[in-house]
């Protein structure tokens, strides 16, 4: 079922301890690389919602579209302050969805 018109195929994360390096480890974009060959996508079409700067990091790395939701780890303006940039910053999770949906080609 697709009420928001995407779906959700898979879930990665990575087991990998903070300060262990690992490709898979934000904001390395291995997660990101490896389902673009699972799933045999163009990262560079893609749109990556988070809530760190570790997020907009990885997306940056393997070339997606970095989307902010302030309802996570990041509060007020510190984002502002990250070496790479959202693209666009939401309240919450469904509007940068909405966002997404709305500024795929």
């Amino acid at each position: 079922m697709r009420p928001y018109g995407f779906e959700i195929k898979k879930f990665y994360y990575c087991t990998a301890h903070d300060g262990q390096q690992h490709p898979w480890r934000k904001p390395n974009p291995g997660m990101i690389l490896a389902a673009a060959e699972e799933f045999d996508f163009d990262p560079a079409g893609c749109f990556l919602i988070g809530d760190w700067w570790k997020d907009m990091s990885a997306a940056r790395g393997a070339g997606c579209r970095p989307l902010l939701v302030m309802s996570g780890v990041c509060k007020g303006e510190e984002y502002k302050s990250w070496p790479d940039q959202p693209e666009a910053v939401f309240p919450s999770l469904i509007e940068a969805a909405e966002y997404a949906i709305q500024n795929t080609p």
